[in-house]
């Protein structure tokens, strides 16, 4: 391959990225005026001294505590450096949470470039036309991956960074575990992908090293060792295979040993806070039916980001017999259902939903964690799979016409900029946010004693402070 051609792949590498950190962060850029939210960020930040500092009390508390449920103590690192630098301006701690979407973005397209390139090859530099996907070619031929694939890896970056369920994540404070934690997830993906289809040390010892890192941010990562099933048995198979049963268990166990001790803190840290429900608050089957409704529930707003706001209730548990619920259950059953029956016809949906389950699975509500029904914050994760699915389509559809692929990337893209950047606003202010809330849920009691608090905050009058008791009463 000549050095025309890998300049040219270079500057379309750096084209992509630079379009992908201005798609990160233009439908966000309001968020670097929102405030600090009454929901969280008050007791986590505002009223929370324990975190401004790098003494060793300071650091011992930070990789100690389980404050308010998570164990996260490299958040807690990010937090200080942010008040390090802007003190309590919430504008700082906004900015580094929308450069950590940006960063994480780009951490994906790299994911994805290596994910993608394994399915459209050319094995002979001299061939003309492009090799049909295959996983098989692809990891016979570990050849660079074309334009195509990394233009499926643009689109899979791009329809990730514009989601309006990306917000959440990005515009709320509390909720930096995230976008920290997914950049060193994408990432540990990226070295593992590397190691299993070329087996050596380095990208082996890389991918546990970012493992941790993303473990440190926010426990999310303890899916991983079923997720390398998962890929094992799915994308990654012809590579599986090479190695070996024996192999593939052992090269699992340093995995599990990172990730076991990170489940039974997130268990402990939510245990203290009182948000874990027991058995007899919520029965297996009421949980088993709270999955299946929000498995189908997250793919239901990536599609139509409709009826997006803070707060999702769950319903009481005899609730869960209801059609409203049922309906979406059995949705999500019947595509579990196809995805096996499919998984030689169509194998690209079959391994994408079923990552898709294991990635959601520990914030599905089998283990039911807090009041809410689902949370748009817990799609940052899940939904990549998704994304990756997307970007193959697209990266096959400009193997045929890089017109029209470019068409389609744009028509779906534009809204979800859209959207996104009018949702952002709802998320920048706490009576924007429960304004917002009450319009789709008029009943939420968190919503109202919230708003009602701010009123009281604000009133001026008697008049006044009894319209903002009767609020919140």
């Amino acid at each position: 391959m000549g050095s025309s051609d890998t300049a040219s792949r270079r500057g379309s590498a750096f084209a992509h990225l630079a379009l992908i950190v201005v798609a990160a962060w233009l439908p966000f850029a309001a968020a670097l005026d929102a405030e600090f939210l009454d929901w969280d960020d008050g007791d986590l930040l505002v009223k929370n001294l324990a975190y401004r500092g790098f003494s060793f009390e300071h650091l011992r508390w930070m990789f100690t505590t389980t404050h308010m449920g998570p164990y996260q103590p490299l958040s807690w690192l990010s937090y200080a450096l942010d008040h390090a630098f802007g003190g309590m301006d919430a504008r700082v701690y906004h900015r580094t949470n929308l450069m950590l979407h940006c960063v994480g973005s780009v951490a994906l397209y790299f994911l994805a470039r290596r994910v993608l390139g394994s399915l459209f090859t050319r094995p002979d530099p001299d061939a003309q036309a492009v090799s049909e996907p295959s996983v098989e070619r692809a990891l016979s031929t570990p050849a660079a991956p074309s334009s195509f694939a990394g233009f499926g890896a643009l689109a899979t970056a791009l329809l990730f960074a514009l989601h309006p369920l990306r917000v959440e994540s990005v515009v709320w404070c509390t909720e930096r575990r995230d976008v920290l934690a997914a950049p060193f997830f994408f990432l540990a993906l990226h070295a593992w992908w590397g190691y299993a289809t070329r087996p050596n040390r380095r990208d082996y010892a890389l991918a546990l090293v970012l493992l941790l890192l993303s473990l440190l941010a926010k426990a999310s990562a303890m899916v991983m060792p079923a997720l390398l099933v998962v890929l094992d048995l799915g994308p990654l198979r012809e590579a599986a295979r090479a190695r070996g049963l024996r192999r593939l268990v052992l090269e699992k166990l340093p995995v599990l040993a990172l990730v076991i001790p990170f489940m039974w803190i997130a268990a402990v840290g939510q245990a203290k806070s009182a948000a874990l429900a027991t058995y007899d608050q919520h029965a297996l089957v009421t949980r088993v039916l709270h999955a299946g409704y929000a498995a189908a529930w997250y793919v239901a707003r990536m599609t139509w980001p409709s009826g997006l706001h803070a707060l999702h209730r769950s319903p009481p548990p005899e609730a869960f017999l209801e059609p409203r619920i049922l309906l979406p259950a059995s949705a999500a059953l019947a595509l579990t259902i196809a995805a096996v029956f499919l998984r030689r016809r169509v194998p690209a949906f079959t391994w994408a939903w079923f990552a898709y389950l294991v990635i959601l699975a520990p914030v599905s509500g089998l283990v039911k964690n807090g009041y809410h029904l689902v949370a748009e914050r817990y799609s940052h994760l899940a939904c990549v799979p998704f994304a990756l699915l997307a970007g193959a389509g697209l990266a096959a559809v400009a193997s045929r016409s890089r017109r029209l692929a470019w068409g389609v990337l744009v028509l779906a893209a534009a809204p979800l900029a859209w959207r996104t950047r009018e949702y952002v606003r709802v998320w920048c202010d706490s009576r924007s946010l429960w304004t917002h809330t009450l319009a789709h849920d008029p009943d939420n009691d968190t919503a109202l004693g919230n708003l009602a608090a701010l009123e009281l905050e604000t009133a001026q009058t008697l008049r006044d402070t009894g319209e903002a008791w009767d609020t919140m009463l």
